[in-house]
């Protein structure tokens, strides 16, 4: 069965001034970072295996999401 998996990046200064940001960059602020790295440990954890992640390009997004889904694509076994 597919599963779909839908993440919103963390926390921005903006988000909490309830300020539109669209496509503006506006970098995470510090709990936006915690929850990112939280996140990351939930994945770690359950390991769900992705196939396909599709992100935004802005850097809240991309710096949120590689760190978050680096433990959940199926990669080849290294060889040696």
């Amino acid at each position: 069965m597919t599963e779909l998996i839908l993440i919103r990046h963390g926390e921005t200064d903006w988000n909490r001034e309830l300020r539109f940001q669209g496509q503006v960059d506006v970098a995470l602020n510090p709990l936006g970072h915690e929850q990112s790295r939280r996140l990351a440990e939930r994945l770690a954890a359950e390991r769900p295996v992705v196939d396909h992640l599709i992100c935004s390009d802005l850097v809240r997004t991309r710096r949120q999401h590689s760190r978050a889904c680096r433990c959940c694509f199926r990669r080849p076994a290294s060889k040696r």
